[in-house]
C-alpha cells in the first residue's frame, strides 16, 4: 500500500457514505445519460510551495487535499496546472469546475462561492535590514513600493492604500523575484504567510539575515476551493469537498498530508 493510500476505520463510514451521496447528487444535475462522465476540471497554479505547484510532490498540499477530496467522492476530475491569472478569469466564466487555493476578498465573493477554510496562513511584512526607517503600522508604508508575484491578491490590510495610490505595488512573475528585488533595493517590502517565508528563506540561502520582520501583527488568513456562482452545480460540489475535508480531517489523513509537505527535506 503506498503512502498516499487512504483506509477509513469503521466508526467513520458513514461519513464516505455521505460523500458518496453528495457524488450522485452531482452527477444527476451534471450530465445525461451518456457512457462515460465528463470529469470535473479543476485548476490550480505555479510557484506557491508548498500549497501548489506541479513540480511538488503530488502537485503541492492543498492540490493533494483537493485531490483526496474527490477520490474519496468517486468523483472523476482532472486537475491542471496554469498562470494563476488565467486560472481565476477561465474560472469566473465557468471554464473550470473549481479553482484552489484561493484567499477570501470582497471582489471575488461577487463571482465565486467558497467552500471552508482548506489551510491557515499568518501573514508577515518583510523588508530590508538597510531601510532607514522601520514601520510600525500600515500608515507608515505610505510611499514605499510593494513587490507583489502575479496572481497574488493584495492583502485586505493595504488595499485601501493600494487602491488610493499610498502604496505603489510592482508585480513579479514569482516570489524569488519579489526576494531579489528587495534584496537590490528595487523594492522596499513584500508580505508573505508563515509557510512562502520560510520556503523562500530555505530557497535563498543568507537572505534571511538581510531582512527584517515588521511589528505590524494580521489576523490569519484562510485558503479555499472557489466554484463559480454561475455553475449549474455549484452549491453541489461546494457541499462535497466541505464533507469530504471534514472526513479527511476526522480520519487523520489531512494532518498526515500538511505533515508530509511541511517537513519536507530541503531541496
Amino acid at each position: 500500500m503506498s503512502e498516499n493510500s487512504v483506509a477509513f476505520p469503521a466508526k467513520l463510514r458513514l461519513l464516505t457514505y455521505k460523500c458518496l451521496i453528495l457524488s450522485l447528487t452531482i452527477f444527476l444535475f451534471y450530465n445525461t445519460a451518456s457512457a462515460t462522465e465528463k470529469p470535473l476540471s479543476l485548476a490550480t497554479g505555479n510557484n506557491f510551495p508548498p500549497f501548489a505547484d506541479e513540480n511538488l510532490p503530488s502537485g503541492g498540499m492543498v492540490t493533494e487535499i483537493i485531490t483526496e477530496i474527490f477520490k474519496l467522492s468517486n468523483i472523476p476530475h482532472t486537475v491542471i496546472h496554469l498562470p494563476w491569472k488565467r486560472t481565476y478569469q477561465e474560472a469566473r466564466v465557468g471554464v473550470h469546475d473549481g479553482i484552489f487555493p484561493y484567499y477570501e476578498t470582497e471582489k471575488r465573493k461577487k463571482s465565486f462561492l467558497f467552500s471552508d477554510p482548506l489551510y491557515a496562513t499568518k501573514a508577515s511584512i518583510f523588508v530590508s535590514r538597510d531601510l532607514l526607517q522601520t514601520p510600525s503600522s500600515e500608515a507608515e508604508l505610505d510611499g514605499l513600493r510593494f513587490c507583489r508575484a502575479e496572481g497574488y491578491s493584495i492583502p485586505e490590510e493595504l488595499r485601501d492604500q493600494v487602491n488610493s495610490g499610498k502604496i505603489n505595488v510592482i508585480r513579479t512573475l514569482e516570489n524569488t523575484y519579489s526576494l531579489r528585488m528587495l534584496l537590490i533595493k528595487r523594492c522596499d517590502f513584500v508580505v508573505w504567510n508563515n509557510i512562502v517565508s520560510a520556503d523562500m528563506f530555505r530557497r535563498e540561502k543568507g537572505s534571511e539575515e538581510k531582512l527584517k520582520r515588521l511589528p505590524i501583527e494580521w489576523a490569519p488568513s484562510t485558503m479555499h476551493f472557489l466554484i463559480s456562482k454561475q455553475h449549474p452545480n455549484a452549491e453541489a460540489i461546494i457541499q462535497t469537498v466541505n464533507t469530504g475535508l471534514k472526513t479527511l480531517k476526522e480520519t487523520g489523513v489531512y494532518d498526515t498530508i500538511v505533515d508530509r509537505h511541511l517537513n519536507r527535506p530541503s531541496e
